[in-house]
């Protein structure tokens, strides 16, 4: 999942779809939000914003960042070594990916 800290003068909608450009190389369209939440990381509470999109194009790696990119099936999450604050959203990715 592309992610990243929104930016001054950006909204979170903003945000999302720059990071998806800047991370995985598609314009994506973003069709409706899917979660809004908090988690804490080294002692800072962060908002994050989830949501559903999608692209006509075909993604791939653009930063040094990543090893590696998979598409999942709702089955496959078991298999899945998830970030934290994707871990909390789990049970309702399971329910989008069916």
């Amino acid at each position: 999942m592309p992610g990243g800290k929104v930016e001054e003068e950006e909204s979170p909608t903003q945000a999302a779809v720059r990071e998806a450009s800047e991370e995985i190389g598609v314009e994506v369209e973003l069709e409706k939000p899917f979660y809004t939440g908090e988690f804490q990381k080294d002692g800072n509470l962060y908002i994050w914003h989830a949501y559903l999109a999608s692209t006509d194009e075909e993604p791939e790696i653009m930063e040094d960042v990543f090893d590696d990119m998979k598409w999942f099936t709702a089955e496959g999450l078991d298999e899945a070594k998830l970030a934290p604050n994707i871990e909390m959203i789990e049970p309702a990715l399971r329910k989008v990916l069916k």
